[in-house]
């Protein structure tokens, strides 16, 4: 094989190893004096002034009716049932941020063995031997989290972190977002 095919092929193996560590992450906190058996009811409220830790809000229509269908249903799921107005017992509210990035990577491209020769005549030492290599993405961030509406204290928080590819389908985004929830809820207590 000649050098430059060996150069090629060894760019394709690193960039797919990269593509393909992009996972989604999920966490989830539940607070150790919590009895979710005392309450029955729940509403939206807009995401607190300091959600995100200063990230820029990501906000849209389209992500606020998405966001509110599956947390409604992992809700409802559980026993708790949605108040449009008045009192509730539960406080739910979401923040989401898309942060474009980039990953630089240098890649050694050089044939990995000793040729016997000086090395001032060795080959390896005559071209370049690393390239690099920017992948560029979005990094997005989801935060979920449950309070009690009489004390305001945050009782339950699930938060998922994911890389975005850019050419990533609009349907593969919203099947992200609805596997990050399903992940969250699955250790939300039951009413």
């Amino acid at each position: 094989m000649k050098l430059p095919s060996l150069r090629l092929l060894s760019l394709i193996l690193v960039t797919l190893t990269i593509q393909s560590c992009s996972s989604l992450k999920v966490n989830s906190d539940l607070a150790s004096s919590s009895d979710f058996s005392k309450y029955s009811t729940y509403r939206w409220i807009p995401a607190p002034a300091g959600a995100g830790a200063g990230k820029a809000r990501f906000d849209s229509p389209l992500l606020r009716k998405q966001m509110h269908l599956l947390v409604d249903a992992e809700m409802q799921q559980r026993g708790f049932r949605l108040v449009e107005q008045g009192s509730s017992d539960l406080l739910v509210a979401y923040f989401a941020s898309v942060v474009s990035q980039a990953r630089v990577t240098q890649v050694d491209t050089s044939m990995g063995f000793n040729s016997g020769l000086p090395h001032y005549v060795r080959p390896e030492y005559m071209m370049s031997t690393t390239t690099t290599l920017v992948d560029r993405f979005e990094k997005g961030d989801l935060i979920v989290g449950v309070g009690d509406a009489r004390t305001r204290q945050l009782l339950w928080r699930g938060s998922a972190e994911a890389e975005i590819g850019l050419d990533d389908s609009k349907r593969r985004r919203q099947s992200r977002i609805e596997t990050a929830i399903a992940k969250m809820f699955r250790s939300f207590p039951k009413k």
